[in-house]
């Protein structure tokens, strides 16, 4: 081959080198352009999404700190109620055995009265005749 082909080849080759680096470049330009495009489009969105973001957040621990305060106070509630409840169990057990008992004892008396003002009837209506 003679110098002058080499040198063609070489010139050939290096146009289609530069063509190929000059296109990727374009289509690098083009890629970049795109990426701004969506990180300025993100910003703008992610910015107010952001900000409500925060302020749900600060809402939900102002939620949060109310919900506290209040079982708290339900806390409080509560051991009254548990509390009272144990008064009426209490009074309700009193009712259930002492009134009984006191029912039993009030019937024996009553019955002890009964016999003997029926002793005493026939023993004054035996003495009478």
């Amino acid at each position: 081959m003679s110098y002058i082909s080499l040198v063609f080849i070489a010139v050939i080759a290096f146009i289609v080198l530069v063509g190929y680096v000059v296109w990727a470049m374009l289509q690098l330009r083009r890629t970049m352009q795109r990426v701004d495009e969506m990180i300025v489009n993100t910003e703008r969105e992610l910015t107010p999404l952001l900000a409500n973001l925060r302020e749900s957040s600060e809402r939900m621990n102002n939620s949060i700190v109310h919900l506290e305060n209040g079982f708290t106070r339900a806390g409080g509630l509560l051991e009254a109620i548990g509390e009272v409840g144990d008064s009426l169990h209490s009074v309700n057990d009193f009712l259930r055995g002492g009134t009984r008992q006191y029912l039993n004892q009030g019937m024996v008396l009553w019955t002890g009265f009964q016999a003997f003002r029926n002793y005493f009837k026939k023993s004054h209506v035996t003495k009478g005749e």
